[in-house]
């Protein structure tokens, strides 16, 4: 009888549960060898029963999903379970109480009761998702450059990295050499090596902090080196030296690390390090038996197979997930590289593949980002062959610690690696045609802002793939690449909408096409008003880069303060700043600039006032949540006369500049301009430099062809911004598009220690805070019908924030996890919206200003409200603030209704009293997360 025959016969007389089956099966037969025999063939069925067993964790099972396939009861609290995950995380059956005694509704003692989470399977829709990092894979293809291994194999060229944190001193990380014999120790050398990762810190991060420590039997310790002033500048070498003395354990102890590695996270990382005898020789080798542990390890941005394995589907199974986003960065095994390493040779990862499978059969719709930001070398000219044995420690593919690569290729580079490449994507849609979806032809391509230049040269890569996804499975639905923020001109451009310039409904429209070229611009002055002290007052959308003109005496000589999104040229700029800056030349290059940061995005509507005394300028803008101000001298004496005023759109489409208004400095009006008039005209005194910039370089027609539109909103999911989705909605229709809108990455982030990125300027979300805006996201996308995904659901590979659950200290082969706020609320949230769909009826608030709300509705006579507190103020650190409020249903009487408490997962059933035909609920207390609210009727 072979082991599975053995194994299977012992289970059925000890009686042991199928989760412990499919354990001790997969610890036996090991990550790739299960998923390889029930894995599917490129022909094969998707949905064939006969061939393959649902879930690869246990092959012999049959049927209807079940969570005991995935985790472990290790304990009962309260009468409900908790759920462990190869002891890697351990997860409550229900909402915990994470602030018990909340009211809901004054005066009301019905008694609160939980909610039952329901399970991805077991749910028929909402609109809630996530976006994955690499999926399950075998040992094989987990290429993993950082393991400690590293620092005993005799090559400096091979590095280790510790997990990292967000800041320099929070933890100690240490190293320890366990030698194999005792022996005389006299020095320890750490070798530096940036060899791979040039322009970082990785295999050069030293700390500032550093002690020794020896001892005969991992017991008694002896500290025989310690400094708290190292020198981190050091090349090459550091080493340290001391009394020789016997030892058979070396513990090296570092803390402080000042230098950030590749991202802004802080680590321990060197190439090698040696324990040397007096003699000079090296005693810590593996080639001499010796071996190592250390504190953690770096798995970047790939995250380890064994953390993705055994928490990947389970996680996304409970949060209740319905859709889930495979991300064409750190792509891990569907990577085109990993998946053609012989040219026409095309191999997918087992472990992979049946994961694919899984997903479906857990009720989850996979969108798959095809990977289109590396090349393949062997399509190269000449053709690269990589030696994959030491690309696992060489740093060859996508790490997501922005270092440079061994290969830094484009799939368009040359029309041999672009025809490869094509053929890349008509395998995968052939291979999992029936598993996935929506096929999403790469990720993030506008980088951070965007030109007509980018948007038309993306457009044509975007054709041809769309050509190819449709001629391999004519079925298949294809989006373009998500869009690394909300830009509602860039889609709509995409979409090939035609532009308007002038006035329009009481609002300045302009667009700009270059945001380096000025003469692809549009600037507009107006001569009647010459100013040179004075407050500017304006209203703008958050579209491309632009600003208000000051002090204009031609186009090489004005002053500009304005906002907006990435523009290289402009010395310090920064993605999301507000900047004020001297154009005193041909070119943006030679100005004198004053920028500041804003760390995120600001809102969808926003006003701006500028104020110029002398040679002081101060700008502030404002977007109802936050005030961000910066002052700049005028430097060019030429600036500091009085001159024009006026606009420029210096990128982007369809800007509208509104309530145009100059005050001088004692307050009376010099300029109130409402930009009245006949449509695409200018009002008397304006006159283009530049401009109007109205072509589109995409042709219409794509907007019928297209089956999504998706983005990243990185600004706060306020009124503004949802008002914003819903107007793209219904210009988006009106060209003819049929699809689902996915707002594709969500951007709560927290961390303890706080992170701040890519600058201290990024506000540091609480664990509260996070939880929260990740509900009022959830339910606000739902309510304006758009997919959303939270950033990751977990993620364990370094130190960062993207993620729905905590991140403890790491260790050396995986970093626990634990379920956040953000976790918790997410999964009790996927289950209240089950089959939930936005329809618009009428409800009246006493605090209407102070709330927004989304009405809902399942089946004939189930309706649902969800309203929170929508002001500046409303989210706290560490607190919840809340408003009494009472809500009318107008023309309708309701039969029963509950309310649903996100915070603690319960739901109480409500005080209601009837108005005539319309139903009165009396004292709400509103929170600043979504208070939900459901009725029969």
């Amino acid at each position: 009888m072979d082991r599975r025959g053995l194994l299977k016969g012992i289970g059925s007389t000890i009686g042991w549960s199928k989760g412990l089956k499919s354990r001790l099966l997969h610890s036996l037969y090991g990550d790739g060898l299960i998923s390889t025999q029930v894995g599917p063939t490129p022909n094969q069925d998707a949905d064939s029963q006969t061939t393959r067993a649902p879930f690869s964790l246990d092959p012999t099972s049959r049927g209807t999903p079940n969570f005991d396939d995935f985790a472990t009861i290790e304990a009962q609290v309260n009468g409900a379970p908790v759920y462990g995950l190869d002891y890697m995380m351990y997860v409550y059956g229900i909402g915990p109480d994470l602030m018990p005694g909340t009211v809901m509704q004054e005066g009301n003692t019905n008694p609160c009761v939980k909610i039952k989470p329901k399970k991805s399977w077991e749910i028929k829709h909402n609109l809630l998702g996530s976006s994955s990092l690499p999926p399950p894979r075998i040992p094989q293809n987990d290429l993993q450059p950082f393991l400690p291994i590293h620092l005993i194999d005799g090559s400096p060229d091979s590095i280790w990295c510790s997990f990292g944190s967000i800041k320099p001193d929070s933890n100690p990380e240490w190293i320890r050499i366990d030698l194999p014999i005792e022996s005389t120790v006299a020095s320890l050398a750490l070798i530096l090596n940036n060899k791979n990762y040039p322009g970082s810190n990785f295999g050069k991060s030293l700390p500032k902090e550093l002690t020794v420590k020896l001892s005969r039997d991992a017991w008694h310790w002896e500290t025989v080196y310690d400094s708290q002033n190292i020198d981190i500048e050091t090349r090459g070498t550091l080493e340290l030296k001391f009394d020789p003395r016997r030892a058979k354990q070396i513990w090296v102890i570092g803390n402080n690390f000042p230098k950030p590695l590749g991202r802004p996270e802080h680590g321990f990382s060197i190439g090698e390090l040696e324990v040397r005898d007096p003699a000079g020789y090296n005693l810590a080798l593996v080639s001499r038996g010796a071996g190592v542990t250390v504190s953690s390890t770096n798995f970047t941005a790939s995250d380890s197979r064994l953390t993705q394995n055994a928490l990947l589907n389970p996680l996304n199974f409970d949060a209740g997930m319905k859709w889930l986003r495979v991300a064409a960065v750190a792509a891990g095994p569907y990577q085109w590289v990993l998946m053609e390493k012989a040219r026409g040779k095309y191999k997918v990862d087992p472990a992979m593949d049946q994961w694919f499978t899984d997903l479906r059969r857990g009720g989850i719709n996979l969108m798959l980002a095809l990977d289109m930001t590396w090349g393949n070398p062997i399509y190269q000219n000449p053709p690269k062959q990589i030696d994959w044995v030491e690309a696992r420690w060489k740093g060859l593919l996508d790490t997501g610690v922005s270092v440079v690569q061994t290969f830094d290729l484009v799939v368009n580079q040359s029309s041999e690696m672009f025809e490869a490449w094509l053929r890349y994507v008509d395998f995968m849609v052939r291979h999992f045609k029936g598993r996935v979806y929506i096929y999403e032809v790469g990720n993030e391509w506008n980088d951070w802002g965007w030109d007509d230049r980018r948007a038309e040269r993306y457009m044509k890569l975007f054709a041809r793939a769309y050509e190819t996804i449709k001629k391999a499975d004519p079925d298949a639905r294809v989006l373009p690449g998500s869009i690394n923020t909300f830009a509602p001109d860039l889609l709509l451009t995409m979409l090939g909408k035609d532009r308007r310039s002038g006035t329009w409904g009481g609002r300045l429209v302009a667009n700009g096409a270059d945001a380096n070229d000025l003469s692809r611009s549009t600037l507009l002055v107006n001569d009647q008003a010459t100013i040179k002290d004075a407050e500017l007052h304006v209203d703008a959308l958050n579209r491309g880069l632009w600003g208000v003109v000051l002090r204009y005496n031609g186009p090489n000589s004005f002053l500009m303060a304005g906002y907006g999104t990435y523009m290289k040229r402009i010395p310090n700029y920064r993605p999301y700043a507000i900047f004020i800056t001297e154009r005193t030349g041909d070119e943006w290059s030679t100005t004198q600039v004053t920028t500041k940061d804003t760390g995120t995005p600001l809102s969808e509507k926003i006003h701006l006032t500028v104020r110029l005394e002398g040679a002081q300028a101060t700008l502030t803008v404002s977007d109802g949540n936050r005030i961000e101000t910066v002052q700049h001298l005028i430097k060019d004496e030429r600036l500091k006369t009085a001159g024009a005023v006026g606009l420029l759109q210096l990128n982007g489409a369809s800007q509208a500049f509104s309530n145009f208004q100059i005050l001088n400095l004692a307050g009376k009006t010099v300029l109130d301009e409402k930009f009245q008039g006949e449509d695409g005209t200018l009002p008397a005194g304006w006159k283009y430099v530049f401009g109007p910039y109205n072509r589109n370089p995409i042709e219409p027609g794509w907007a019928p062809k297209l089956d999504g539109i998706g983005w990243h909103p990185q600004c706060p999911p306020d009124r503004a911004y949802f008002e914003g989705v819903r107007e793209l909605g219904r210009e988006c229709r009106e060209l003819g598009f049929k699809g689902r809108f996915y707002d594709t990455e969500l951007y709560h982030f927290f961390s303890y220690p706080p992170w701040a990125y890519p600058t201290e300027a990024r506000p540091a979300l609480s664990e509260l805070q996070a939880g929260i805006l990740s509900m009022i996201s959830a339910v606000g996308h739902s309510g304006v019908d758009t997919a959303v995904h939270t950033q990751v659901l977990h993620f364990g590979g370094l130190a960062c924030a993207d993620s729905n659950c905590r991140v403890t200290w790491a260790n050396q082969v995986c970093a626990p996890v634990q379920p956040s706020v953000m976790y918790y609320m997410w999964r009790t949230v996927a289950t209240v919206l089950d089959d939930f769909h936005p329809v618009e009826f009428e409800v009246k608030f006493t605090e209407e200003k102070k709330l927004l709300h989304f009405t809902f509705q399942r089946g004939s006579n189930e309706k649902m409200v969800a309203v929170w507190l929508d002001h500046a103020g409303a989210n706290p650190p560490n607190e919840i603030v809340e408003a009494r409020s009472d809500m009318t249903l107008l023309s309708l009487r309701a039969k029963q209704g509950w309310i649903i408490d996100l915070m603690n997962g319960t739901e109480q059933e409500l005080l209601l009293t009837e108005n005539g035909q319309n139903t009165f609920v009396r004292e709400i207390r509103v929170k600043s997360y979504p208070t939900i609210i459901r009725f029969t009727h």
